[in-house]
């Protein structure tokens, strides 16, 4: 049972920012939803982040050791917050809300195995606060 459109709209890098981004810098774009194979899961995003180094990472020639430069045309990747709508990974449970470093779409796929962790329920907090105050940016 599919709980989940077949489309979904992203975010793409449409040109390298000059100084701080603006609209012109982004497209939006029609992309499909792909299904979770074995080991992955399927994440409906709720919140996107841009902190200081995912935004040095648009930039021409960033690729460092932590992540390569974001390419023109792709999503724009950041820490994302969202919900585990279909899980093939024992680590993972529908309902679940994540924080990954996923891409700006409404829907992601990942395997876990990049940047993610399952957020606590018993902090009575809203879920944003987690890329606030309750995430590595406030903890920093």
């Amino acid at each position: 049972m599919q709980r989940y459109p077949s489309s979904q709209k992203a975010v793409v890098l449409a040109r390298r920012p000059s100084g701080n981004p603006i609209a012109d810098d982004f497209a939006v774009v029609e992309m499909p939803v792909e299904h979770p194979a074995a080991g992955q899961i399927l994440v409906r995003n709720k919140y996107f982040s841009i902190d200081a180094g995912f935004r040095h990472w648009m930039n021409q020639g960033s690729s460092d050791e932590y992540l390569p430069e974001m390419p023109l045309g792709e999503p724009v990747v950041s820490l994302v917050l969202g919900e585990v709508l279909v899980s093939n990974n024992v680590d993972f449970a529908v309902g679940d809300h994540i924080m990954a470093r996923l891409s700006w779409q409404q829907y992601c796929l990942t395997g876990g195995d990049d940047f993610i962790t399952v957020l606590p329920t018993n902090i009575a907090r809203p879920i944003n606060e987690y890329l606030g105050v309750l995430g590595g940016t406030g903890m920093t």
